[in-house]
C-alpha cells in the first residue's frame, strides 16, 4: 500500500496524541465514573432501555439540518513544521 502524499512530505513520522486535562482529582474521578456508569448502561439490557425509554431521543428528534449545517468541528495542530497555533 502506497503512502498518501503528505505523509511522504513529512517522511512517515506522524505521531498522533490525545490528552485530556482536569482541572482537579475529583474532576476527574468523576468524569471516569460518569463514563464507566454510561458504559454499563448500554452493555445491561434493562439499563439499555431505560435509557431509551427516558433519556436518548427518539428518531427524528435530533438536530435539524440547518443546525447541523451550521456546526462545526476545530482541530487545533501542531508541529515542529509549522508556526504555532
Amino acid at each position: 500500500m502506497s503512502l498518501p502524499w503528505w505523509l511522504k512530505w513529512v517522511g512517515g513520522q506522524v505521531t498522533y496524541r490525545e490528552a485530556l486535562v482536569y482541572p482537579s482529582v475529583f474532576a476527574g474521578v468523576v468524569q471516569i465514573s460518569s463514563l464507566l456508569l454510561l458504559g454499563t448502561s448500554f452493555a445491561l439490557p434493562p439499563l439499555r432501555w431505560c435509557m431509551h425509554a427516558l433519556w436518548l431521543p427518539r428518531p427524528g428528534q435530533g438536530p435539524s439540518a440547518d443546525t447541523m449545517d451550521r456546526g462545526f468541528l476545530k482541530v487545533p495542530l501542531s508541529s515542529p513544521y509549522l508556526a504555532p497555533i
